[in-house]
């Protein structure tokens, strides 16, 4: 993963999402209260019935941490229950995720997150609730 800003240059928020096997994020740079640049990656997890598979899950999401440090991350909620509930893999990624973050973490309501209404311009699709989330919580 490539290296973001120096750090105190701007105040730096993770987005995120969990979409089937991948951790998806977004890292916003946010200066002067607007988002001055951002950058965007996923983390694929390999399975979730391996040791190995899970240690280098932890591996990639501690070099995340290290390569985009946030001043805060926000997780794009997802249901445990009902029709749209969230898959025994993004369930794992979500619980091994808050267990390696070394930052606050805070959950959106799929609401929240569809409120903030910054223009996404340049954001591929896959990414978009990822990059709103953090939008989010550098208003927060």
């Amino acid at each position: 993963m490539a290296k973001g800003k120096e750090e105190g240059q701007f105040m730096r928020y993770l987005g995120v999402e969990f979409q089937s096997d991948q951790t998806v994020w977004v890292s916003i740079f946010v200066d002067g209260g607007e988002v001055s640049s951002f950058e965007t990656g996923f983390i694929k997890i390999a399975g979730t019935k391996s040791a190995d598979d899970m240690k280098q899950y932890v591996a990639d999401l501690k070099q995340l941490f290290a390569d985009y440090p946030a001043t805060k991350i926000a997780i794009k909620d997802k249901p445990e229950t009902g029709r749209m509930r969230a898959g025994a893999a993004a369930m794992k990624m979500e619980g091994v995720f808050l267990l390696t973050a070394p930052y606050e973490v805070k959950f959106l309501s799929p609401k929240a997150v569809a409120k903030a209404m910054e223009t996404a311009s340049g954001v591929k699709e896959k990414y978009k609730d990822a990059y709103r989330a953090a939008v989010a919580i550098s208003k927060a």
